[in-house]
């Protein structure tokens, strides 16, 4: 679908993205790394919101009018504030190439908050808001930028099935997201763009990557994951597991009693690497 071919992008004498090659395919791509790494940089760059300092893009994708449908839906969506929804959205279906988009208006309940000025709508709402237009757009790649952040349960589930809907329905997602569960639950694959600006594709339940987590009692989290059957060490105050499936792993952090702070997929050390190696062997 979208094919980057040597790119790079600078500012100045500061490379933020470094030369790149990645091809985006048809599917739900998820995208993760440090904060700092050029994430939405590099998506601002694919959705053609920045120019690139070299190389080329090139999009395969349904055209209008010699066009590329693409939408893209920011971290923090930006709407005419003293217009109500349905207006809006009657401004919206009256340009050229849009489609109505019921079910998906239903599905992000959307039809709650039709009478509301968009300016009193909560961060959850805009976000739906945001999703409903650019399937209205008849985009065929939706590039999302944290949608899953700062959102409460219910919009985050709903914005899950709006994902799941599109995609049987042929669209594709390019999502940059922290919240590795909501990625995994939705993703066919996920890179990991590194502070060195490189990509790589990450492969759960292989060895070469890891869950940190950081609660506020480690130990008992580490005999709690271990009851589970889910290997662990813990490395000073921190507990590093290897599951075999991410979605187990967040699964059974449900019935964990005490508090976690952080969760983060990562990379394995060479310290890392050598405990876990140790631990398999006495296994």
């Amino acid at each position: 679908m979208v094919k980057i071919n040597g790119i790079e992008k600078s500012y100045g004498r500061k490379k933020v993205i470094p030369l790149m090659d990645l091809e985006i395919s048809q599917g739900v791509t998820g995208l993760i790394g440090p904060n700092g790494a050029g994430k939405t940089t590099l998506i601002e760059l694919i959705s053609g919101l920045r120019r690139v300092s070299a190389g080329k893009i090139n999009y395969y994708l349904p055209s209008i009018n010699g066009k590329s449908i693409i939408s893209v839906v920011l971290e923090r969506p930006s709407f005419p504030k003293e217009v109500t929804v349905q207006k809006y959205l009657q401004f919206i279906a009256k340009l050229p190439g849009t489609l109505s988009q019921i079910h998906l208006s239903d599905l992000l309940k959307i039809k709650d908050v039709l009478d509301e000025k968009i300016g009193n709508l909560s961060a959850g709402y805009l976000k739906r808001l945001a999703l409903l237009v650019a399937s209205m757009q008849n985009a065929k790649l939706v590039i999302a930028d944290e949608p899953f952040s700062n959102i409460d349960p219910a919009t985050v589930d709903a914005i899950l099935s709006y994902i799941r809907e599109s995609k049987s329905r042929g669209v594709s997602f390019l999502i940059s997201s922290h919240d590795i569960r909501e990625l995994t639950l939705v993703s066919d694959k996920i890179l990991m763009l590194r502070n060195n600006g490189t990509l790589k594709l990450l492969e759960p339940g292989k060895d070469k990557l890891s869950v940190e987590l950081i609660g506020n009692d480690f130990a008992a989290l580490s005999t709690f994951l271990k009851a589970n059957n889910i290997e662990n060490i813990i490395d000073g105050k921190r507990v590093i597991a290897f599951p075999k499936n991410f979605n187990l792993l967040y699964d059974t952090l449900r019935g964990y009693n005490g508090s976690i702070s952080n969760i983060k997929i990562q990379e394995m050390d060479e310290k890392i690497r050598s405990e876990f190696n140790s631990t398999s062997n006495d296994s």
